[in-house]
């Protein structure tokens, strides 16, 4: 019996000779440093923890910071808290109770080229001295971040997060945590793009990999986005996904252009990096369009004398989209008016300037009041519309395309064929009052259509080049169906 009191004695105090001494080396410089190193290591970058201030085993210190010159620039935390607790002891595990932070800021270098920080043993670093019983690792049961800021250092410029509040708990698997992001801001680098109002953010981090769950964000008055993404560093893992709703074009369009185009935009979207540079691409649509005063359409409504293409509702308005080093594409555009016309084709934009080749269709009977538009302009096609290819060019403020000279010279043909020989006559009587490249030129076109073969002398008029009566045609035609004669 004494023996098991004796026995139980020495155990109780062997108890408090350890816990005395866990206490003292928690205390001591030592337990810093290994704190110290420990952080270092899960960043690969060599960073200072300040002093620590003890109560009982709650820990306080005023803040860490780590500088490197790889993907991890900056990273300080300010006024740290936490509890030291013993429960893993055995395992070898030191635990972080409650681990919270006011301030963190981090600063990443996420373009190409940059070497990897992830998994990076440093090779002048000397590992602490500590003795063999105690623990050799951390793990915190939970972590607070009252205000996380992050600078993104990209090949586009800097992306910034700013005023985030994060929560994140252990998961399952190996340093693995779920993390809740609530509130915050994200701005890009191009001014172009709003900034972005962080809601609500799920994700999972995994031992240097993050997997974005869900991310829900707001911009404009009514613009969201609802995302998923990954990035994992060690495989070269990048991407991101989701869609844009409750966009308009009053949001998006420049003064000139919020004139002319109204209605809400949606799109998916998914983000690569190929060749490491990222790539975005979706396919985008626009409900409750109208479009006005396109210029375009504002050829078709002065040659047609009709308001009916001065204000188009669309019924069908979607196109897929890319965006590349700078650089927009619109592919396989549809703007439709159902009944009226249809305009199709792709579209490229560079800053300002645009480039693109499309496919306009009108209803049949539409072109009647211009001249030989039927015959040489618009040819009959699919969907019961009649069709003519334009080429538009210029930039996005002032563009232009090729519909109104092909036009003009359809016009001329069909008012050179029309000619009667009377009138022919009439100006060759008149010829002493023309110029003489003119009067030439009506001579030559007199002696070629005064024969039988009228549409066959208009065709060798054409080839030989009368050019002068041509132009003048045009510059006729100008003026009555501008109005201006």
């Amino acid at each position: 019996m004494l023996a098991l009191v004796g026995l139980f004695l020495l155990l109780v105090i062997a108890i408090g000779v350890i816990h005395i001494g866990i206490r003292r080396y928690l205390k001591s410089d030592e337990f810093r440093v290994f704190l110290c190193e420990k952080a270092s290591e899960a960043i690969s970058v060599r960073g200072e923890l300040k002093p620590l201030q003890w109560d009982g085993l709650a820990v306080r210190s005023k803040g860490f910071e780590a500088q490197g010159d790889e993907q991890i620039r900056l990273l300080a935390l300010d006024n740290l808290q936490t509890e030291i607790g013993l429960g893993g002891f055995w395992r070898g595990v030191w635990l972080l109770k409650g681990f919270e932070v006011r301030e963190v800021d981090l600063e990443i270098d996420a373009r190409a080229g940059v070497t990897p920080a992830f998994h990076k043993v440093h090779k002048d670093e000397k590992p602490v001295k500590k003795s063999g019983w105690l623990p050799k690792e951390l793990e915190a049961q939970t972590l607070k971040i009252g205000r996380l800021s992050v600078k993104a250092l990209l090949d586009s410029g800097p992306l910034t997060m700013k005023g985030v509040k994060v929560e994140a708990q252990p998961a399952t698997g190996p340093k693995a945590y779920d993390v809740q992001m609530r509130g915050g801001e994200l701005v890009m680098a191009d001014k172009r793009v709003p900034a972005i109002r962080l809601d609500e953010t799920d994700l999972r981090y995994r031992d240097g990999a993050v997997f974005i769950t869900r991310a829900e964000a707001s911009f404009w008055d009514r613009g969201r986005i609802d995302m998923t993404a990954e990035w994992d560093p060690e495989f070269d893992v990048r991407g991101a996904q989701g869609n844009v709703s409750g966009v308009s074009f009053s949001d998006l369009a420049n003064d000139d252009w919020k004139r002319r185009l109204r209605g809400k935009l949606s799109t998916d979207f998914e983000v690569a990096w190929i060749d490491g540079k990222p790539v975005a691409s979706g396919h985008v649509k626009v409900r409750d369009g109208v479009v006005t005063a396109l210029p375009i359409l504002d050829v078709m409504e002065v040659y047609l004398n009709t308001t009916r293409f001065r204000v188009l509702t669309l019924n069908e308005a979607h196109a897929d989209w890319r965006w590349s080093r700078g650089m927009w594409s619109l592919r396989n555009l549809v703007i439709s008016s159902e009944g009226l016309m249809q305009l199709e084709g792709d579209l490229h934009v560079v800053g300002d300037k645009i480039e693109g080749n499309f496919r306009l269709g009108v209803a049949p009977g539409t072109l009647a009041a211009i001249p030989g538009a039927e015959e040489h302009v618009f040819l009959p096609g699919e969907k019961g519309f009649r069709w003519a290819p334009i080429r538009v060019t210029g930039t996005l403020s002032n563009p232009e395309h090729d519909l109104t000279e092909r036009l003009f010279e359809a016009a001329g043909r069909r008012l050179i064929q029309n000619l009667p020989e009377t009138t022919l006559k009439s100006l060759l009587i008149g010829k002493n009052v023309l110029d003489g490249s003119t009067r030439d030129a009506v001579q030559k076109a007199a002696r070629i259509l005064s024969g039988e073969d009228l549409e066959g002398g208009i065709n060798r008029a054409l080839d030989e080049g009368v050019k002068d009566l041509e132009e003048g045609v045009k510059d006729v035609i100008k003026g009555i169906l501008g109005g201006g004669l």
